[in-house]
């Protein structure tokens, strides 16, 4: 039986490059016997007195299953000078399910635990050590602290032992004493250290997450590369998004956008900013309603970005002006509203799926060069591209007409297959016609529109 609380890390490993790691406490159990045994062995093989967090189990090799029955009684025990409520659990790494360490949390503390133990002891396997995993152990068990209504916690250790002391500082503990005490039959010097329970989950992930890509080989350029890959993801997936939109809304074939290609950079930003907010946000211990109106809100602000350089001038690819509340007909409440829901459809339902992309990116680096590749062809689309929208720019202006892209499209192909000539899907603008007889004709075309729109409505008003 495991907690509810996984947690998801980046850990470098030389032989295998970086991967997606899962780890998680789990409560012991008799199927578990062989594993608890075979780990506790290997405890006792490296250093016979580091047992910390085991709660006893080195007095039961020949009796796992009264150990299982003692540490169920010791969630009931009431406290007292001799003893206190606890709990124990394995934490075990979920990708090759192995018990990498073990963990003994104390409700509360008597005299002696407050001299010497504490609230938490903890154990990594020796031939798991030195890979991090100390502080992932720490922090799930703070976790399940904060679910015991604890709000502070304390800890103790050796003041030798300085990799225990890293660990605990970087769950944001902090000194609180410093003193020579009797352990194990000689005198040694303990520090004592508080750790604030919330402040530290709040913290940690956002912390391990740039210390790990900083420190444990991703590196600021790769996870440059992995955005470029979530970029492309989303470029793509919106294109197609949009192309099926127009068919079923409009009923029409009409490629979305001002590039050739099948990419919408647009949705590329979207996707990348998506991700980037649930890895530093999501994990915070925010509600998931805060996650998502930040998710939300940084669409809706891309998209306005993106629409200030289509503001006052004659060709616009989107036209909110008709829709309530809208600033400048470039953004409005609707879509906002509609940016969030699809901001929660991605916290709930893609999130995880667009990491482990992340990670199949991570362990497939040279896919890398096929980035550069569609790259270079998406400069050389925006160029291309660029050059026929200030055609087209001008033209507008030329002729006092404001268009949109997208219809001006539609127009050209209606007027190509009136002529009975072939319409291309990528390059609509290239046709036997001059540009600017198709934007005449679309000027002529728009003013029918509108008089016949403005029939309508005095009909209207009249009834």
């Amino acid at each position: 039986m495991y907690s509810n609380n996984f947690y998801k890390c980046y850990n470098y490993d030389k032989e295998r490059s970086t991967k997606l790691e899962q780890f998680y406490l789990e409560k012991p159990s008799l199927e578990r016997k062989n594993d608890a045994l075979d780990y506790i062995k290997e405890i006792l093989d490296n250093n016979k007195s580091d047992t910390d967090g085991t709660n006893k189990l080195k007095h039961y090799l020949n009796n796992y299953e009264d150990w299982i029955n003692k540490i169920e009684k010791d969630e009931l025990i009431i406290p007292s000078e001799e003893d206190v409520p606890s709990k124990t659990y394995f934490f075990v790494r979920k990708n090759d399910n192995k018990i990498m360490g073990m963990t003994h949390i104390r409700l509360t503390l008597n005299k002696r635990l407050a001299d010497i133990g504490g609230n938490i002891g903890y154990s990594i396997r020796p031939s798991e050590r030195k890979k991090g995993y100390s502080k992932i152990q720490l922090y799930l068990s703070l976790i399940e602290c904060q679910k015991n209504h604890l709000d502070v916690v304390m800890l103790d250790c050796l003041s030798e032992n300085i990799a225990s002391k890293k660990t605990i500082k970087a769950l944001g503990g902090f000194l609180v004493k410093k003193e020579t005490k009797e352990f194990h039959n000689k005198k040694v010097l303990i520090e004592d250290y508080n750790i604030n329970i919330n402040d530290s989950i709040a913290k940690f992930k956002r912390a391990v997450y740039y210390e790990k890509r900083l420190n444990e080989g991703c590196g600021i350029v790769n996870l440059f590369l992995k955005f470029i890959f979530i970029f492309y993801i989303g470029s793509t997936t919106g294109w197609v998004i949009e192309l099926f939109f127009r068919r079923i809304v409009h009923g029409k074939w009409v490629n979305p956008g001002a590039l050739i290609g099948p990419y919408l950079p647009i949705y590329g930003f979207g996707l990348c900013a998506l991700t980037g907010i649930y890895l530093i946000f999501a994990d915070m211990n925010l509600p998931a309603w805060i996650v998502i109106i930040l998710m939300g809100a940084a669409m809706t602000l891309i998209e306005f970005i993106g629409g200030l350089s289509f503001v006052n001038k004659p060709v616009k690819l989107w036209d909110y002006s008709d829709l309530w509340g809208n600033y400048k007909g470039i953004i409005c409440p609707l879509f906002s509203l509609i940016w969030t829901l699809a901001g929660a459809f991605y916290y709930f339902f893609l999130a995880d799926f667009i990491i482990s992309k992340l990670e199949w990116f991570n362990q497939n680096l040279s896919f890398s060069f096929i980035l550069g590749l569609f790259t270079g062809v998406i400069i050389i689309d925006f160029i291309y591209s660029n050059k026929t929208l200030s055609k087209v720019r001008k033209y507008a202006k030329d002729s006092g007409v404001e268009l949109r892209y997208e219809e001006l499209k539609s127009h050209i192909k209606e007027m190509q297959k009136k002529r009975h000539e072939k319409y291309s899907f990528l390059f609509p603008f290239k046709q036997s016609i001059d540009l600017k007889e198709y934007i005449k004709k679309y000027k002529k075309d728009e003013k029918k529109n509108n008089k016949l729109k403005n029939k309508a409505n005095k009909k209207k008003i009249q009834k």
